[in-house]
């Protein structure tokens, strides 16, 4: 067991700068950049390994980052407090928060384990307001068939994403949100109804609402219509990929991101100001929604 009695006075930080990044680390670096079903998915099977190997403290480390991420605060604490040095002023900081954290809340909303099934594989249905949702990134494929929580079925390609419903909801197949299953079982919503135009008909509204999967956005997640319909989402976007599909100079702002066409520069994908690309059924006009955290 490593102790803090055991690490050098030397800060962590200075020595980190001398050292290579380690394999686990590289893993949570890639970790982190990855949609958020296969971040938690990857960082359950990073920590695995982790508590596996020979505990050094850099091992402890990155430990204490998967778990402080994850939400298991006991764990994060416990890492990271065997190896700080209490004079180094980000060990201080990181260990003041997991400890503040940890009295909070513990590890009460801590991220759950994705559960697997035996097997289970479906192809797409339609959906209308989003005709490619595989590749706009709205499901995800996974290698291992995950648990449908509507249907009780395994799948390949599932959907994490928003849907307003009392019962915690955390994976849902296509087919049970396209045939409206989800909605009926766990009367729900996958877009939040009053804050959509009131010139669209119900018809549409119902279609949006209950069988359409969402985009995750950083506030409440905002779908734009155009010429008397909701538009079709593409995909979440960045100005670079406007420039790249030569959009720059047609693509419509919504009035809600104008503040935004003078900034083009500052919408990057996957960033803290993410761009959001929809298009119009009918004229076919590119329409941009921005949001930031």
């Amino acid at each position: 067991m490593i102790t803090p009695g055991n690490v050098p006075r030397q800060s962590y930080q200075s020595r980190k700068k001398k050292m290579k990044i380690s394999e686990f680390r590289q893993r949570y670096i890639e970790a982190m950049k990855m949609s958020e079903r296969s971040k938690i998915a990857e960082l359950f099977r990073l920590a695995d390994d982790l508590e596996s190997v020979e505990k050094t403290e850099e091992n402890y480390r990155i430990l204490s980052d998967v778990f402080s991420y994850l939400g298991y605060y006991t764990k994060a604490y416990h890492y990271l407090s065997a190896v700080a040095n209490p004079q180094d002023m980000k060990d201080a900081k990181k260990l003041y928060h997991l400890k503040d954290r940890l009295e909070c809340e513990g590890d009460r909303y801590a991220s759950k384990r994705p559960r697997k099934a035996k097997d289970g594989s479906i192809k797409m249905p339609h959906f209308k307001y989003c005709s490619q949702p595989l590749e706009a990134g709205l499901f995800e494929k996974v290698d291992t068939p995950e648990v449908c929580d509507c249907c009780g079925k395994g799948a390949s390609v599932i959907y994490s994403g928003p849907f307003y419903s009392v019962e915690n909801i955390n994976v849902l197949c296509p087919e049970c949100i396209a045939s409206g299953k989800a909605l009926k079982r766990f009367d729900g919503e996958f877009v939040g109804y009053e804050i959509l135009s009131s010139t669209i008909s119900e018809e549409y509204k119902k279609e949006l609402c209950c069988r359409t999967p969402s985009y995750n956005g950083f506030q409440q997640e905002y779908w734009p219509d155009h010429c008397g319909d909701f538009c079709e989402f593409i995909a979440y976007v960045g100005w670079e990929e406007i420039v790249e599909m030569g959009l720059e100079n047609s693509v419509e702002f919504t009035p809600e991101s104008k503040g935004y066409s003078e900034h083009k520069e500052n919408i990057i994908n996957g960033s803290s100001c993410q761009g959001y690309l929809f298009r119009c059924l009918n004229c076919k006009k590119y329409i941009l929604y921005v949001d930031c955290d």
